[in-house]
């Protein structure tokens, strides 16, 4: 009996195929169970798992639900280390161990609070930040679920919203450790005390993204997603340059600037006096007028918002006061000391250039206070942040 050739190579492939499938049946056998994809749920650990398996037992992204509660996150040799925990009663995202709320994490309720900070095995444990449904607000250091609160303490977290502004400068942040210091009213005066025994919480955050046409800082992308991942209300701002159009510098944060809903409106960083530009004889710097119109045009047309002015006392007295372009815009306003800068539409005041904030080491950062509680930071940024 004879083959055609394409029958030989046919009958070739067949053998081939069996051979691997003969050797892979042999290499499970040997090895216990293959790493596979469990795209249907199976019985593991008296629940039903959906994703990767290695050797029988959860390894990689999956699904394992049990008792009404849902796992979902990275596993590693059958234990659950870092996702979410669903429930009827809360829904949580952070460290996980034992399946269990483990580490840094924020836990939102089902009646509306809300908790973001350090757990010990479901108690909550170390610095954390209890917002209440009706906005109310406590943040201590919790000791067995616990809130440690100061004897003498005169003050209601909230009422105050104290932020900062950071960028390369600060180094690597520790955004879960973050507190600053306060005295028995609640007042801070960017000292940071050893074992500081009243506190305030960072609120608000505005992270440098891009200066110029060609500058993006570099750690914009990481402190803008911890900031975020650790709850606390965040913006991009961009410092504006002489050295070319404010459409090319639009562009350039636009092209390194993702926003989400729930985010400050971007902020237009414009400085003379105690800035790089400083140097500049006034005639000089105000040719950066018309390139500052033109950045906030170019991205209210991206963003569908107005932005924010950041600027100090002197370049807002000397070259935004007197164009009334500039007077429909929100302003941050830096005006170190203890007395509130009287500029109108001012919702921001940096009273600090040299503050200490627990998470930062060894480096100074900018003290903000917004003219309002943290409620009210809220719903500014409800209606007037990025949709």
């Amino acid at each position: 009996m004879t083959f055609s050739i394409e029958r030989q190579e046919y009958r070739a492939v067949i053998i081939c195929a069996l051979a691997f499938v003969s050797g892979l049946f042999i290499r499970i056998v040997q090895d216990g169970v293959a790493n596979y994809f469990a795209e249907k749920a199976i019985d593991w650990n008296g629940g039903l798992y959906k994703g990767n398996v290695k050797d029988g037992v959860p390894e990689g992204e999956g699904q394992f639900t049990k008792n009404d509660m849902t796992y979902i996150g990275q596993w590693m040799n059958g234990e659950l280390t870092n996702g979410r925990i669903l429930s009827p009663k809360y829904e949580y995202e952070g460290g996980i161990q034992n399946l269990k709320f483990q580490g840094f994490g924020i836990c939102r309720y089902k009646d509306g609070h809300t908790y973001k900070g350090y757990w010990n095995q479901d108690n909550k444990e170390g610095l954390g930040l209890l917002n209440y449904a009706d906005g109310k607000m406590t943040f201590a250091f919790y000791k067995a679920g616990i809130a440690q609160i100061p004897e003498g303490q005169n003050y209601q977290h909230g009422n105050a919203a104290y932020g900062i502004d950071v960028s390369r400068h600060q180094g690597l942040i520790d955004w879960p450790d973050m507190y600053i210091s306060a005295n028995n009213n609640g007042g801070v005066n960017g000292n940071l005390d050893d074992t500081p025994k009243y506190i305030q919480p960072v609120l608000f955050s505005f992270i440098k993204s891009t200066e110029g046409s060609d500058i993006v800082d570099t750690r914009f992308s990481d402190n803008y997603s911890e900031a975020k991942r650790c709850g606390i209300l965040r913006g991009a701002y961009h410092f504006l340059s002489l050295k070319s159009s404010g459409k090319d510098q639009a562009k350039n944060f636009i092209n390194h600037t993702i926003l989400e809903s729930g985010d400050f409106p971007p902020v237009l960083d414009i400085e003379k006096y105690e800035s790089a530009q400083v140097n500049l004889s006034d005639e000089e710097f105000s040719k950066i007028v018309p390139v500052a119109k033109e950045w906030l045009q170019e991205i209210e047309k991206h963003y569908g918002v107005k932005p924010i002015i950041y600027t100090n006392m002197r370049t807002y007295t000397n070259f935004l006061k007197p164009d009334a372009t500039f007077g429909k815009y929100y302003y941050w306003i830096a005006y170190p000391g203890s007395t509130p800068p009287e500029v109108n539409n001012c919702i921001i005041w940096q009273f600090h250039h040299h503050g200490k904030v627990a998470g930062i080491k060894d480096n100074y950062v900018d003290l903000n206070k917004y003219f309002g509680s943290y409620s009210d930071l809220k719903k500014f940024v409800e209606k007037e942040g990025i949709k």
